[in-house]
């Protein structure tokens, strides 16, 4: 490409500016060429003259290669963590093992060979290979192997890897404080290594550009499971979020995450962002929620791409105040309140999405707005489109199934001409004040 040849023309000429580095790294990432882009921005970071700009570069390329499955930016130690075994259910750490649970600086332990290794290279001290995490480890460094997440936690460094073998793992009641640029993964498929996790606070808390990949989170408590802050832009992949006391992920301050493909499920909600949080969800289901599916508040952000939210006990979406909401191909289907329910000045953004056999698909209140394209709305019990006061609803080029009740004559109008509507022929109104939509006073959740 001609952005990187500039860059490395720029570099022969000025080889102590790190300006012409931090363009070769942004080219290289364009490119998705993830280990030379790491390099490039190593190589910035060595110079004298090196600005702070190359370490938010640095760890956005190492968060978008993990998403792509190359852990070019992380190649520091990997540190193992033993599962609780029979102990797990007491709530305790890793049974003690001697051989394991000593100094750093101790050399290279050799464990038995798999099955089919070469017993003739074992004999001759042939050097182990780097392995692989989604099986049991063959080896490990004394001092590198743990307890439990916490243990491994404290001991890592920017860079490192951690590996948490097959079986339950325990959360000690405590959060596990992701203040360092690490990569924690699960070993073998996803729910093979889980977190037993029982208490009143998160059992993640991330506050940097980490990773976490390949996990099972079962939490028993009253505060969320997993909890973005700060402004991490940390990635989630491939992992389960079942929170049986309260909502499964918090997104909150300037925190910018991506949760991608994960399963969440909350006793309340499956997703609070507030503050000026800006989380993207791509592939990710969120289902069996006591309450909301969704909810922003505040100025927050979120966009979801590839979604489906179903059988929530109310709103699938619900957003207020001045937040702002992008839907791309997602489903939302058998929830209790209605898919999309916007009010204050809250907008929404739908596209190609399938809004079906919710209590109504796009309900706008107040001075809030709803821009719909290319989508299928369903509702047969209420209506499937309602404005009222001054929220706008502009739908365009849907397939709209059932009655709509809009504040304006021109909505209204607009709606029929510019959509494919059916409109059913019996009696259709607003839903009885009871279940989803039963009316309790409470300033705090500022439910509508």
């Amino acid at each position: 490409m001609q952005a990187e040849a500039d860059a490395r023309q720029a570099i022969k000429l000025a080889p102590t500016w790190p300006k012409p580095l931090h363009r070769l790294a942004q080219a290289l990432q364009g490119q998705q060429r993830w280990e030379e882009a790491i390099t490039a921005c190593q190589e910035g970071m060595a110079l004298p003259s090196a600005t702070r700009d190359f370490h938010p570069l640095r760890d956005a390329i190492a968060v978008q290669a993990a998403l792509a499955g190359c852990f070019a930016g992380f190649q520091g130690r990997w540190l193992d963590v033993r599962d609780a075994g029979e102990e797990a259910w007491l709530g305790k750490e890793a049974p003690e093992d001697p051989a394991l649970d000593v100094p750093e600086d101790e050399p290279l332990l050799m464990l038995p060979p798999a099955p089919g290794a070469s017993a003739k290279a074992a004999q001759k001290g042939a050097t182990a290979p780097q392995p692989d995490p989604n099986k049991h480890l063959s080896f490990a460094r004394r001092g590198t192997s743990f307890r439990s997440v916490h243990a491994a936690m404290t001991a890592a460094r920017d860079g490192d890897h951690i590996i948490l073998r097959k079986g339950i793992h325990n959360g000690l009641g405590e959060s596990i404080q992701v203040k360092k640029r690490v990569l924690i993964r699960g070993s073998g498929a996803l729910g093979e290594a889980s977190l037993d996790f029982r208490g009143n606070s998160p059992a993640f808390r991330f506050r940097s550009n980490s990773v976490l990949i390949n996990l099972e989170i079962d939490f028993s408590g009253f505060r969320e499971a997993v909890r973005f802050e700060e402004q991490t832009g940390a990635l989630m992949h491939r992992c389960i979020i079942k929170c049986s006391g309260d909502d499964g992920v918090h997104v909150c301050e300037r925190a910018a995450p991506r949760i991608s493909r994960c399963s969440i499920q909350g006793k309340k909600c499956g997703v609070w962002v507030y503050d000026k949080a800006r989380p993207v969800f791509n592939d990710c289901t969120i289902e069996d929620c006591g309450l909301l599916g969704v909810k922003l508040f505040d100025t927050a952000f979120v966009r979801m791409l590839r979604c489906t939210i179903k059988k929530c006990a109310e709103d699938a979406v619900n957003a207020q105040d001045r937040t702002r909401v992008e839907m791309e191909a997602c489903a939302i289907t058998e929830c209790k309140g209605p898919a999309l329910d916007l009010s204050q000045h809250a907008q929404a953004y739908v596209r190609d999405s399938l809004f079906r056999d919710c209590s109504g698909a796009v309900w706008v209140w107040d001075k809030s707005k709803a821009q719909v394209r290319t989508s299928q709305l369903h509702a047969s019990s209420t209506y499937v489109v309602l404005t009222h006061g001054d929220g706008h609803a502009d739908i365009q080029m849907c397939r709209v199934e059932g009655k709509s009740y809009m504040a304006g004559l021109p909505q209204k109008e607009g709606l029929e001409s510019l959509n494919n509507v059916a409109v059913p022929q019996r009696h259709i109104g607003v839903p009885a004040e009871d279940g989803a939509f039963d009316f309790v006073p409470n300033p705090y959740t500022r439910k509508q």
